[in-house]
């Protein structure tokens, strides 16, 4: 049985045999997940050609990438989790498109089209392409409450905004993967120096005090990183060993 991977066309010029150089779809996975999914297609004339897009005819790029059945992820048009992908260039034709979405977002279509015209993936929430296998398990928001870190004092805190922050060692900060990947990519002295940073974690959190966001950053010169839901378990856990001596009597 064919499983159509179907895009809108959202630019105006075709790339090779794709008939649009920007494409966009929501796609529901084989275990049911729904993913937003937005890229597009460059050419490169002249001798400037970035070394990222050597070897391409057309580069292809990952513009939007994130599960929108997971509100967290979905308020900020971003999953922690499929960072990774949206790094990658690749050859913008039909084939590596259809190879690269099956290989990392657990899919199994079997053709792709483009549509320019008649189709509007942001008219609906609905996935435009399904793959998900017969009885799937719908995905369940992850809720953690703030009330998790009762006692244990905040860095900083602002309870008109439901906002603080807590301290965290750097023990966990390395655990974190897309903190250990960036982290990774800098100089020998700069890894170093993370050692002696005073990690901090900014939660926020609704009118339920339901956690709704994390964001992690340091005192010192270091990058702010949202983190997914996916993440929270990890980091409630590291704010209590990382606050042992520092717990409100």
């Amino acid at each position: 049985m064919n499983k159509t991977l179907i895009f809108e066309g959202a630019g105006c010029v075709e790339r090779g045999n794709v008939e649009n150089c920007r494409i966009r779809t929501r796609i529901r996975n084989i275990e049911g997940r729904l993913i937003y999914l937005e890229m597009g297609g460059i050419e490169f004339t002249g001798k400037n050609i970035p070394q990222w897009s050597k070897g391409f005819k057309y580069t292809g790029r990952i513009d939007h990438l994130f599960y929108c059945d997971a509100s967290w992820d979905e308020n900020r048009n971003h999953s922690a989790s499929l960072d990774a992908i949206t790094t990658k260039n690749y050859e913008y034709n039909k084939e590596t498109i259809l190879k690269l979405v099956n290989d990392n977002l657990n899919c199994n279509f079997t053709d792709i089209q483009i549509i320019n015209e008649g189709v509007r993936v942001h008219d609906t929430k609905e996935a435009l392409c399904d793959c998900s296998k017969d009885g799937y398990t719908p995905f369940k928001e992850i809720e953690v409450n703030i009330n998790e870190l009762e006692g244990i004092k905040p860095v900083m805190e602002h309870q008109r905004t439901n906002l603080a922050e807590y301290k965290i060692n750097y023990k966990f900060i390395k655990k974190i993967e897309p903190l250990k990947r960036w982290m990774d990519e800098r100089s020998s002295k700069e890894q170093e120096d993370f050692k002696t940073f005073n990690f901090n974690v900014r939660l926020r959190w609704n009118a339920k005090n339901i956690i709704s966001s994390i964001e992690v950053s340091a005192r010192q010169n270091f990058c702010n990183m949202g983190l997914g839901a996916e993440d929270l378990e990890f980091i409630i856990n590291a704010i209590k060993e990382s606050n042992k001596k520092e717990v409100l009597v």
